[in-house]
């Protein structure tokens, strides 16, 4: 993999086709990517978001850092509390989803993010691709590993709704999901994108198995 082809690029180039863009994402953490990113409106949302004063003070050099709005909360609570009085329907040309790296919370905040996303934009994930059981497991682990947590499942549920999305999964920066509508699918979001005991119940052993077929993968070329 070219390590110069990560998220922030992908996403910076998936906004560079647009013009006024607007972008939401969800696991801001210390906003190495979040400030990095070129949108015209952009939107954070992260329970424990940290930023060091320098990064803050160089962020600043980016126009759109001035202006960008910070929720320092869960992604269920922004969606509940906040989105609808921030934010229109159909508001986002990109979403990134990087925070809880679990099959439930990756699913509710693509459900979620889906009511505002434009018809033509797309949900980006992190962590799709684990390349080992620890790192894949649904709970944080208590050794040194990069944790990718089980979204795998995520991408997997989805990809069950051909007819209505287009999903699969880049082999970069540790698995980006990709996840847009088809262009004669209806919006209305299907009510059996809830988590499911048989995807839930998924095994890595079973990922690896069929690791092309449940997540789509394609090589990132840019």
């Amino acid at each position: 993999m070219n390590p110069i082809v990560n998220r922030t690029t992908l996403l910076n180039h998936y906004l560079s086709e647009r013009k006024n863009s607007s972008y939401l994402e969800i696991g801001v953490r210390n906003g190495e990517n979040y400030f990095a990113v070129n949108a015209k409106r952009k939107f954070g949302v992260d329970p424990n978001y940290f930023f060091a004063k320098r990064a803050l003070l160089k962020s600043w050099l980016k126009k759109s850092n001035r202006t960008q709005r910070m929720f320092r909360c869960t992604s269920d609570h922004f969606f509940l509390h906040h989105a609808a009085q921030v934010c229109e329907k159909g508001e986002f040309d990109l979403i990134f989803i990087d925070g809880m790296h679990t099959y439930e919370q990756s699913l509710q905040d693509a459900v979620n993010s889906l009511s505002f996303l434009k018809r033509d934009g797309r949900i980006v994930f992190h962590d799709c691709n684990p390349w080992s059981e620890e790192s894949a497991q649904p709970h944080i682990p208590s050794g040194k590993v990069s944790w990718n947590g089980d979204v795998w499942k995520t991408i997997f549920h989805l990809r069950q709704h051909q007819e209505i999305f287009e999903c699969f999964t880049y082999e970069a920066d540790e698995g980006l999901g990709i996840l847009k509508w088809r262009n004669n699918a209806s919006d209305l979001i299907p009510p059996e994108l809830s988590p499911q005991p048989s995807i839930k119940n998924l095994t890595y052993a079973d990922l690896q198995k069929k690791r092309n077929e449940y997540l789509g993968l394609r090589v990132l070329e840019m």
